[in-house]
């Protein structure tokens, strides 16, 4: 608890007030803890304290390298001013199409600490659950599902091409996500034999995503749709809240998204996603995120038939949407390239989704198979066949 003292002495003084400290969760292969502090007569708050086995600080470990990484790229963010910027931003877009007030789409930090090798660190956060007060219901229903979607096309319009906001200097991977080639050699060995073609692909799969494109026998980069992903964005890092006066949207619908809007705003059953954990935020395309919550936290009949289209559709909708409102916003005396995603049209979404899915799909395949696996290892399959990924 040293580091949660320091914290709060860094933030209120020597003599901080008094509180009370809760142990809500451990991060994942008992690298830290997560702590909320009541504090008397004030909002309460989150401490994430990042202090890793002893037994894991082993420099040759791929495993302690990655989560380190993580570590560093998560308390490099909350110390850039890309948080409190995307909260503005998302205030005001949602101000502008008449939703009315939303608070901050995710945690502001108040202090962050930690060592040259981030081998300890400690990130004093504000407490997402005073506005968002609910957890993740499970695998996500249509509305929690668009939301998730709406908020991750938010996060991706804002710091599309760095074209109106700078990306935390030095501070994130150059890959979005944990599950990048680069560093799953291990997990792509260990793919059985019933899946090779998942291993076969998996070159052609990571350079495509990395943004390089065969043409006429030569190899070019094409850094056009480039944004930050988040990284990791499933359910048990989101959390959600329904507008006062909203209905939920009906159970024995939902594979409709024009059928759910419960106002003018399209905003499905009235319900907004915040998300938390920035670890593995890194340059890619958004819909890498995407194919991560399809696969890992959404219910299943939400995939059947054309369900998969009308998710990506509402996903494109509002990442469309809130790039032109971020574009009316910026300073026209800013000398910048043409708006891209006049180009980005939903076939090109469906194509990177589909690539996206076969990806995350060859890093399960190593690890362990979870979440909606026999959609992802079909819809894999189709990839390889329509865009003939053979190797």
């Amino acid at each position: 608890m040293s580091e949660v003292d320091a914290l709060l002495r860094r933030r209120f003084g020597p003599k901080p007030p008094k509180h009370r400290s809760e142990h809500i969760a451990t991060l994942w292969s008992g690298y830290g803890h997560i702590w909320r502090i009541t504090i008397q007569n004030s909002p309460s708050l989150i401490v994430k304290q990042v202090d890793p086995p002893r037994s894991s600080l082993t420099p040759s470990d791929e495993s302690h390298r990655r989560k380190l990484e993580s570590y560093r790229v998560e308390t490099n963010f909350y110390n850039s001013p890309a948080p409190e910027s995307w909260a503005t931003a998302t205030a005001s877009f949602y101000e502008s199409i008449g939703a009315g007030k939303v608070p901050g789409l995710l945690p502001i930090a108040l202090e962050v600490q930690s060592d040259e090798k981030f081998t300890r660190a400690a990130m004093l956060l504000s407490d997402l659950a005073i506005e968002f007060p609910n957890g993740s219901p499970g695998d996500l229903d249509l509305e929690h599902a668009h939301a998730a979607l709406r908020t991750l096309g938010l996060f991706h319009a804002f710091f599309w091409e760095e074209r109106f906001v700078k990306w935390p200097a030095g501070g994130y991977g150059a890959q979005g996500g944990y599950w990048y080639l680069d560093t799953r050699m291990k997990e792509l060995e260990a793919i059985p034999p019933h899946m090779e073609f998942l291993r076969k692909m998996a070159d052609r799969a990571d350079k495509y995503l990395k943004g390089f494109r065969e043409e006429g026998g030569a190899v070019r980069k094409d850094d056009r749709f480039r944004t930050l992903l988040h990284g990791d964005s499933k359910d048990e890092n989101m959390q959600f809240r329904r507008k006062r006066g909203s209905k939920s949207a009906p159970k024995n619908k939902g594979r409709n998204n024009e059928e759910q809007s419960d106002d003018s705003t399209g905003i499905t059953g009235g319900v907004h996603c915040a998300i938390l954990d920035f670890q593995y935020i890194g340059e890619g395309y958004g819909v890498q995120d995407v194919a991560y919550l399809l696969i890992s936290s959404v219910q299943s009949r939400l995939l059947d038939n054309k369900g998969e289209t009308q998710l990506l559709q509402y996903y494109h909708h509002w990442l469309i949407k809130a790039l032109d409102f971020f574009e009316s916003q910026r300073p026209k005396s800013v000398d910048v390239p043409p708006p891209s995603w006049h180009e980005y049209t939903f076939k090109v979404v469906e194509e990177q989704y589909a690539v996206a899915v076969l990806d995350f799909t060859r890093f399960l395949a190593g690890w362990g198979m979870w979440g909606n696996s026999k959609y992802a290892i079909a819809r894999s399959e189709e990839c390889i066949a329509e865009m003939a990924f053979e190797t």
